[in-house]
């Protein structure tokens, strides 16, 4: 069962309230709860990276999650990296994978190249450590040129990724997460630190509160989101987070930095990493969400719409011009929008074309060939129909062999 019929029937059952497509939710619907198939995360799938790195002289175990369209996408088809630090916690850790799958089927946030980095008690401190006893260089060191000379480059060659970079870290790795803003602050789109601190022997909250307001160091658009939970074992991080927040709150800063910061009520240390997660993403992707919002409250009613697909297209572009970025549209977006014309409006040219602009994303997702056929059946176009529909076996062959 796929979950994009699932999603974007929702959408539009919830805006048009069409008979056939409720009667067709509710058969996907009785399927999705009694299929053994479907869980939590399934349109994501996972891949052990094993990375031997020059810099830490020894191996990490990430856990790389790939997006639903990957395998379908063309080379021109970049997605945006999301690092989980701290991935060897059994609880938090699916819980944010979870919220993240969640967040990307409600169409509330693109997909990413979601990386999860293990940070056991064996490597944690030397690897987050300012120290170089013993050795040339500190262990921080060594993790930030193993993310950005060794990982990043390698999804950017193997991966498909583009240049926008989301951080996540808790405690520890928030310290982590802290240092790598300090020394790239242009390799970095979002930085999310919770229930961290700054330490004195990196910069300390004085340090902090120099870097931040310092506009020389924002050349490029960034997002700081900090978060500490108001429980007694929150309150050393929630001290330090409390004092940066103050003091900029009283300082004009560059444009180019967003900051943010949040108390959890009630949040204990590890339950504040998976409650912040979410709603930072919702509040950084806000105007991606907005997208399809916009289509099904007033664009879709629009009757002088003369080029529906090019002016989704030029939404795309839009939003690709706010985020310095490539955006690529959903399969939510995509079939949702297709399923207006083509079951509301009857309107089977539009859904075509709405289906052709997926496959300049998506060129070998081969339902979506499948679907045009059926369309130019209904437009009494035969000819075209048993292309698409010979285009589309074709296509699935050749994924399968694959898998």
């Amino acid at each position: 069962m796929k979950t994009w019929i699932i999603i974007s029937l929702a959408y539009y059952l919830n805006k048009f309230k069409q008979d056939y497509l409720l009667m067709k939710a509710i058969l996907l619907l009785q399927l999705l709860i009694f299929s053994p198939l479907f869980i939590i995360g399934q349109t994501y799938s996972k891949k052990e990276l094993n990375l031997a790195s020059n810099y830490i002289k020894d191996s990490i175990q990430c856990e790389l999650l790939l997006p639903e369209t990957f395998p379908y996408a063309s080379e021109t088809t970049k997605y945006p990296v999301m690092i989980i630090f701290d991935s060897q916690h059994e609880n938090i850790y699916p819980q944010i994978i979870n919220g993240i799958e969640l967040l990307k089927n409600e169409s509330q946030i693109p997909e990413h190249l979601i990386v999860g980095i293990p940070l056991n008690r064996a490597i944690r401190y030397h690897l987050t450590s300012t120290s170089t006893i013993n050795d040339t260089i500190s262990g921080i060191e060594k993790m930030s040129n193993f993310l950005f000379e060794e990982l990043l480059p390698l999804l950017k060659k193997e991966y498909k990724s583009n240049d926008f970079l989301i951080l996540a870290g808790h405690s520890r790795t928030s310290f982590l997460v802290n240092y790598l803003l300090v020394h790239h602050p242009t390799a970095i789109d979002v930085a999310i630190a919770t229930s961290g601190f700054f330490g004195k022997s990196l910069i300390g909250v004085e340090g902090m509160q120099q870097f931040l307001a310092d506009s020389t160091n924002f050349s490029l658009p960034i997002r700081y989101y900090f978060t500490a939970g108001s429980t007694n074992e929150e309150q050393v991080y929630l001290q330090e987070y409390q004092a940066l927040y103050d003091f900029l709150q009283q300082k004009e800063l560059s444009k180019n930095l967003s900051y943010h910061f949040k108390i959890n009520p009630n949040a204990n240390h590890m339950t504040n990493y998976w409650v912040s997660i979410p709603p930072i993403l919702i509040d950084v992707y806000a105007d991606y969400n907005k997208l399809l919002n916009s289509w099904f409250e007033y664009k879709l009613k629009d009757e002088t719409l003369d080029d529906p697909v090019e002016e989704f297209r030029k939404d795309i572009q839009r939003l690709e011009t706010d985020f310095n970025s490539s955006i690529n549209p959903s399969f939510t977006q995509i079939f949702s929008l297709m399923s207006h014309y083509a079951f509301q409006k009857e309107d089977y040219n539009i859904a075509i074309e709405f289906l052709k602009f997926g496959l300049e994303y998506y060129p070998n997702y081969y339902e979506f060939d499948e679907l045009i056929g059926e369309f130019y059946g209904k437009l009494g176009n035969e000819e075209k129909r048993k292309n698409w529909e010979s285009s589309s076996k074709q296509k699935k062959k050749q994924i399968q062999s694959i898998d």
